[in-house]
């Protein structure tokens, strides 16, 4: 997972942490861990300073019964930190950690 997984992928990601004990390897995943920010929205006008803010009506209840940053994604179980000479080659770092998971080699 990573920053850009949104939408269902956020949404689907939040639902299996919830639901399981999985394994996480990547970046923190976009959205937020506590429910769909994206969709319809209520437009909220502050009065003196005319600043517009939206408000998502979609918010999960459940985020309440676990520990978790509110307003963050998914934090990984394994972070994954890329160098530019990382992205140059195509190195898949996440393929890599998950590999050495299972095979039980250390990084």
């Amino acid at each position: 997972m990573n920053g850009v997984s949104f939408s269902s992928a956020a949404d689907l990601i939040a639902d299996i942490k919830r639901a399981t004990n999985a394994i996480f390897i990547g970046e923190e995943s976009g959205g937020a861990y506590e429910g769909p920010i994206g969709g319809d929205n209520i437009v909220v006008q502050l009065l003196n300073s005319k600043i517009m803010i939206r408000i998502s009506p979609n918010i999960h209840i459940g985020y309440k019964y676990k520990k978790h940053p509110i307003g963050r994604g998914v934090l990984p179980t394994h972070q994954i930190n890329y160098s530019i000479a990382d992205v140059l080659v195509e190195r898949d770092m996440e393929m890599e950690a998950a590999r050495n998971l299972i095979t039980g080699k250390s990084n």
